[in-house]
């Protein structure tokens, strides 16, 4: 007996004899290929393509970019242009992993020439410092076994733009510089 159960087994090998028999009634089979009902579906549809509208919509409210050879004309205004060219020209330095050369030099040499030429054509009225640090030290990743993050020189690039007066507000834009070491730059 237990050797016609294993012939049985050896025999039916065929994907169409692993499937459960509701497969091969019609009806059922309908409702067995849907992942979600209908209802579900149709509602999910109709919020992307309210997304996408929307998106749509809020996209076309945008104000056209300005170009470089917009500048003359819009001194005071922001030259989308140039700050593509500028991001053109620090991702050709490719990828910035903290630590690595391209970061703490090509890149911090960029910033440094780039915020040179733009504090010599500024405006007297104007007050800009820059100052380059290099900071040190560590930090836990509690989340990952209590392991801890240590650095050592990793520069800052800081630009601090104001009127001649000193003011009692101020606004801080920061960001990083560097890209995980897959990144295209």
């Amino acid at each position: 007996m237990h050797s016609s159960k294993l012939r049985f087994r050896m025999k039916s090998t065929k994907s169409a004899d692993l499937l459960p028999k509701h497969y091969y009634n019609d009806k059922s089979r309908a409702k067995c290929l849907l992942p979600i009902s209908l209802n579900n579906f149709l509602l999910n549809l109709f919020l992307l393509i309210a997304v996408y509208i929307i998106v749509v919509f809020l996209e076309r409210r945008l104000p056209t970019p300005l170009l470089t050879e917009d500048e003359a004309a819009y001194p005071d205004r922001f030259i989308a242009q140039s700050a593509k060219n500028y991001l053109i020209n620090l991702t050709k330095l490719g990828p910035r992993p903290v630590g690595s050369f391209e970061n703490e030099v090509l890149a911090v040499n960029f910033f440094s020439k780039e915020i040179n030429a733009i504090m010599d054509s500024a405006n007297r009225v104007h007050r800009i410092t820059y100052d380059l640090q290099k900071v040190s030290g560590s930090f836990p990743l509690t989340f990952l076994d209590g392991m801890t993050n240590i650095y050592k020189d990793v520069q800052n690039v800081v630009v601090k733009i104001g009127p001649e007066e000193e003011s009692e507000h101020s606004l801080l834009v920061n960001c990083h510089f560097d890209t995980v070491v897959d990144s295209p730059g």
